[in-house]
C-alpha cells in the first residue's frame, strides 16, 4: 500500500522529560511508568484544548494545534498539574517536562511526523527550564492579548540547524492564574483597537483541488497577496504568521476582525484541474460581515 504523505503549516508542540536517563538509573520500572503516565495526562490535556497528539516516543511527545493559544493553554495547564503531582511524591523519581511551541512546516507520513517545524519546536523545548515552556517569536505574536498570560523575552537566539536567529519567549507561570478565552468578568470578547489607517487581514486561501500537493500553491497565492499589499503605503496588513493560524478552520469573519484589529478581511479559494486554475477572492467588511466585492 502506498504511503500517504501530507505537508502543511501547523502549530507544533514538542515536549520531553528532563534528565530521563538519570531517572531511569534510580528506578527503571518506576521511571518509565511515571513518564508514560505524565505523557498520557498531557495527551488528554492536549485533546481538551483542541490539539492532536501525533507521537509519544519514550521520553518525548509531539502534538499539533489549530492555534498557538490552544497550545499555550494546554502546556500551562499540564505543567501546573504536573508540578503538584511531583511535589506529592515521596521519592525523587519525578518526571519534569519542558515544552517548546513553534509555527512551522510539518510532514505527516503514515503517522510519523517530521519537518523543520518539529525540529524548531524541539530546539525551543531544549531552551526551556524544567517545568517551563518556550515559544517561538512568530508564534508569540499571534497570541491574543485577552489570553492574560505573560512571557519573558529571551531575545534573539542562534539555534542549531537554523541559519537565522530566532526570538524566544518563556512563559511566566507565577502570574498566569486565570488563563481564559475571555477577559475576566466579561462575557464578551475583548476587541483590539482599530488602527487609524485602512487595515486588512488576508486569510489562507482554501485548496479546493483533490490534490493535497496544491496546498503549497494556494498558500503561495495568499503569501503573494500579503506581500503585495504590505508594499502599499497607508495600509496596515496583518502578518502571515498571524493569519495562517486560521488555516483549515471555519472562522467567523467578525471574530477575525476583532482578534486582529482590522476593518477588512480577504478570503478566497483555489481550484486546479489539469492545466487550468481558478482563483476566487472576496473582500469582506469585518465590522458587518458584508461583502465589499
Amino acid at each position: 500500500m502506498a504511503e500517504t504523505t501530507t505537508r502543511k503549516l501547523a502549530v507544533l508542540l514538542h515536549a520531553d522529560v528532563v534528565g530521563s536517563t538519570a531517572l531511569v538509573q534510580v528506578d527503571e520500572e518506576v521511571a518509565h511508568g511515571r513518564m508514560q503516565s505524565a505523557f498520557q495526562r498531557f495527551s488528554t490535556c492536549i485533546t481538551e484544548h483542541h490539539g492532536t497528539t501525533h507521537e509519544i516516543r519514550g521520553d518525548a511527545l509531539i502534538a499539533e494545534f489549530p492555534r498557538v493559544s490552544d497550545a499555550v493553554k494546554a502546556a500551562r495547564e499540564f505543567q501546573n498539574a504536573n508540578t503538584k503531582i511531583n511535589e506529592a511524591l515521596s521519592d525523587q523519581v519525578r518526571p519534569e517536562i519542558r515544552v517548546g511551541i513553534a509555527i512551522g512546516e510539518v510532514i505527516i507520513a503514515d503517522g510519523t511526523v517530521t519537518g523543520e517545524g518539529i525540529v524548531l519546536a524541539q530546539r525551543l523545548e531544549q531552551m526551556a527550564e524544567s517545568g517551563g515552556v518556550c515559544v517561538q517569536g512568530a508564534a508569540y505574536e499571534t497570541l491574543p492579548k485577552r489570553l492574560g498570560v505573560e512571557f519573558d523575552n529571551l531575545g534573539e537566539n542562534s539555534l542549531k540547524g537554523f541559519n537565522d536567529p530566532v526570538r524566544v519567549y518563556a512563559l511566566k507561570f507565577e502570574r498566569c492564574d486565570d488563563v481564559s478565552d475571555e477577559a475576566p468578568g466579561n462575557d464578551a470578547m475583548t476587541i483590539v483597537e482599530m488602527p487609524d489607517e485602512p487595515s486588512i487581514a488576508v486569510l489562507p486561501f482554501t485548496n479546493m483541488s483533490a490534490d493535497p500537493e496544491q496546498e503549497f500553491f494556494s498558500d503561495g497565492i495568499s503569501e503573494d497577496i500579503i506581500t503585495a499589499l504590505s508594499k502599499i503605503n497607508g495600509i496596515m496588513v496583518v502578518a502571515r504568521n498571524s493569519t495562517f493560524t486560521y488555516k483549515g478552520r471555519a472562522v467567523d469573519i467578525k471574530q477575525v476582525g476583532k482578534e486582529q484589529g482590522v476593518r477588512y478581511v480577504l478570503e478566497g479559494s483555489v481550484r486546479k484541474a489539469a492545466n487550468r486554475v481558478r482563483v476566487t477572492a472576496q473582500l469582506i467588511d469585518a465590522s458587518s460581515g458584508h461583502h465589499v466585492w
